[in-house]
């Protein structure tokens, strides 16, 4: 009976914990984007302060599902982080990447930014796509920043406001998690805003009707991938 008492307190002091630890994430991406856009836009002036800030912003973020999920007695499997048909996840990930890379270059973006033009002070992260030698770091970013890092904290937090508040609490989570992560690509212009806002509603929608965080990670790594390496066929 103290083991199903210890392990039933241990269980919702970290879903308390989860809730809080995500409210917590939200709230310091949109204010320090709101509050210090100039800051933020300072980090990507050169490759390696941008490389280093979002790998360490992206390994603690792992770290802390991680620490969360272990907390709660819940594996990876609880997000969809399942190796269960993985090239079949791997396979329908990539595509779906594909074509959100088709339909935010050449439909969301000139849209976006015919709504909001550029502006001078926007970060031009293009310039960075310069030296060949950074490839391979770019790439290791679009993995693990913005597929696993991105991706399973999208994943996890859909999953923890629903299991907490049901279909109300999941609603949040879609509506709030995409406009936190939308803010976070202000610096570098209101149309990345938008489109920032549309690709997160289509990446949670993908992962509440398929439960797979193997979908949306490889989805979102392939797309950034495909960018920057037509960025750097381009540029």
């Amino acid at each position: 009976m103290r083991f199903v008492t210890s392990t039933l307190g241990r269980y919702r002091l970290g879903m308390s914990l989860s809730v809080a630890a995500i409210i917590l994430i939200w709230s310091w991406t949109a204010s320090m984007n709101l509050l210090f856009p100039e800051d933020i836009a300072a980090i990507s002036d050169s490759f390696w302060g941008l490389f280093s800030t979002a790998m360490i912003y992206g390994t603690v973020v792992l770290a802390m599902i991680a620490g969360l999920l272990w907390l709660t007695g819940d594996g990876a499997s609880s997000i969809g982080l399942t190796t269960k048909r993985l090239w079949q996840q791997l396979g329908f990930g990539v595509a779906f990447g594909i074509t959100m890379f088709v339909l935010v270059t050449f439909f969301l973006h000139p849209v976006a930014a015919a709504i909001i033009p550029s502006s001078s002070t926007d970060a031009d992260l293009g310039r960075l796509l310069t030296n060949p030698w950074h490839l391979p770091f770019w790439i290791i970013l679009a993995i693990v920043k913005g597929g696993f890092s991105e991706e399973l904290w999208r994943a996890f937090s859909l999953d923890r406001f629903e299991r907490c508040f049901g279909r109300p609490g999941l609603v949040v989570a879609v509506i709030v998690g995409s406009g936190a992560f939308a803010i976070a690509h202000l610096y570098q212009g209101g149309d990345s805003v938008i489109t920032t806002a549309v690709t997160s509603l289509l990446y949670a929608g993908v992962y509440i009707v398929r439960r797979s965080a193997v979908e949306i990670v490889a989805a979102h790594a392939t797309r950034d991938i495909v960018s920057i390496v037509l960025g750097y066929l381009i540029l």
